[in-house]
């Protein structure tokens, strides 16, 4: 599972979270803040393949946890300025990704270019978290056919 990490989980790492998805990789995302939607925990950390931070500061809320060393962590640089789906956070998370790990940058693409095909997926898609936390959010039940 390729974990993505920023501040509350909503934002960088979601849309990193549903480009990895619907490009056929298994994914999560998570927030290195108290209160994120799914804050970053040592669970998450020990099913991890890969940890993916969009910051500095997020990498280090990473190696705070016990397992951290059990699996490796990069660092895209792509700070908090962006809107959920926004074309040029796509743009930027898949260009950044590509430096460290072409077959999941390649995995994104695929994703945003199913997701752009899908009219409204944007305001179909939400930035919560999935039903067994709790949620009700619908973003996980509306994949493509």
């Amino acid at each position: 599972m390729i974990l993505f990490v920023c501040s509350q989980g909503k934002l960088r790492s979601r849309t990193a979270e549903l480009l990895a998805l619907f490009g056929g990789v298994h994914a999560r995302s998570a927030g290195s803040d108290k209160d994120a939607d799914v804050p970053l925990n040592d669970a998450l950390i020990r099913q991890a393949t890969l940890i993916v931070c969009m910051e500095k500061k997020h990498h280090e809320a990473v190696k705070e946890f016990q397992h951290y060393g059990s699996c490796p962590a990069v660092l895209l640089g792509i700070p908090d300025e962006f809107d959920r789906l926004q074309d040029e956070l796509v743009r930027d998370l898949i260009f950044q990704t590509r430096f460290h790990d072409t077959a999941l940058a390649a995995a994104m693409e695929r994703g945003a270019a199913l997701l752009a095909a899908q009219p409204g997926y944007r305001a179909a898609l939400g930035t919560r978290t999935p039903r067994i936390f709790g949620s009700s959010n619908e973003a996980y039940s509306v994949f493509p056919q």
